[in-house]
C-alpha cells in the first residue's frame, strides 16, 4: 500500500505550527489545486507537494518544469484582502528557500543568491524559482497561494538561459528532504514576519542574499526598460534602479537582467 502523502512529510516544526499536508504523486499545478482547495472552504497552512508538476507556471503564465525527482510545493495562507503583509510575502519565501538549501551547502560553499523578484541562484544559474497567486474568495478573505519550484535532480532543458540543480552543485539530497526542511523554514521565517520588526527583519535579510546589488542592471519594465545601477530593495520590496540622469526609479513589476 502507497504511503497517502506520496512518501512527503511536515517537519515535526511545521506541524506544531499547524501545518497540513495534501502530498500527491502526479498534479498539473499545485499552485491550482491549493487554489482550488482554498475556493472548496479549506483553511490555511496548507501544502500541496507533488513528485511530478505536468502543468506548471511561472510568473506572467510561462511554463516551468517539474519533472519527477524535482520539487514542487505550494503553501495556502488566508489573508485579508489588500493587505501590505501580502504584497511582501514572496521575500518570506525567498528567505526560506535560501535557508532551506544553504542547510545542505559545506561550509565554504558558494551560497545560493537570490535574484529580484523571485528566482534562485547558484553561479548565475537558475536553481528555483517562487510564484504567488491571489483571488478574493467568497468568505471576502484574500487566498494567498506561494508556489516552490526547486531543481533537485534534474535541470530543465530547452531555455534561454542558464539553469542548475542540487544535483549539479554536488548535493545528493531528495525531494523529500528538501521538502522537510523547506516547511521549517517557511514555518519560522513566517513567524518572524508576523513579529514587531518582522517585515524589516526579513527584507534585511532578503537584501543580504541578494545577487547584483550595487551593479549595472537592465529592467524590462511595463513602463518600458530601465538601465542603470541596481541600488536597494525599499522597504515595499521594489526594486531601486540609479539611472545615469541621477534619478532613482523604483520598479514594481519587470525582468531583470545583470
Amino acid at each position: 500500500m502507497r504511503d497517502p502523502q506520496a512518501g512527503f512529510s511536515l517537519s515535526p516544526d511545521a506541524t506544531a505550527a499547524g501545518y497540513r499536508l495534501a502530498g500527491l504523486e502526479t498534479v498539473a499545478s499545485t499552485n491550482s489545486l491549493a487554489m482550488q482547495h482554498a475556493r472548496d472552504g479549506a483553511p490555511d497552512r496548507l501544502w500541496v507537494v507533488a513528485r511530478e508538476q505536468t502543468k506548471g507556471r511561472g510568473r506572467r503564465g510561462r511554463l516551468w518544469q517539474c519533472a519527477k525527482g524535482n520539487l514542487a510545493a505550494s503553501v495556502l495562507m488566508h489573508m485579508e484582502a489588500g493587505t501590505r503583509e501580502a504584497a511582501l510575502t514572496g521575500f518570506v519565501a525567498g528567505v526560506a528557500v535560501a535557508r532551506t538549501i544553504w542547510e545542505f551547502q559545506s561550509t565554504g560553499d558558494e551560497r545560493v543568491k537570490l535574484k529580484w523578484p523571485n528566482d534562485l541562484l547558484y553561479k548565475g544559474a537558475k536553481l528555483g524559482g517562487i510564484l504567488l497567486e491571489a483571488q478574493t474568495l467568497s468568505s471576502k478573505q484574500m487566498a494567498l497561494v506561494v508556489g516552490f519550484g526547486i531543481n533537485v535532480a534534474h535541470s530543465p532543458e530547452g531555455l534561454p538561459y542558464a539553469t542548475t540543480s542540487l544535483h549539479d552543485m554536488g548535493l545528493s539530497v531528495s525531494p523529500e528532504i528538501v521538502f522537510s526542511v523547506l516547511s521549517t523554514h517557511w514555518a519560522e521565517c513566517l513567524n518572524i514576519y508576523s513579529g514587531k520588526t518582522g517585515q524589516a527583519d526579513i527584507l534585511c535579510e532578503w537584501r543580504s542574499c541578494a545577487t547584483g546589488i550595487g551593479e549595472p542592471v537592465r529592467v524590462a519594465a511595463p513602463q518600458g526598460e530601465i538601465t542603470g545601477i541596481f541600488e536597494t530593495i525599499d522597504d515595499e520590496g521594489r526594486l531601486i534602479v540609479h539611472t545615469m540622469s541621477g534619478n532613482r526609479i523604483p520598479v514594481t513589476a519587470g525582468d531583470v537582467s545583470f
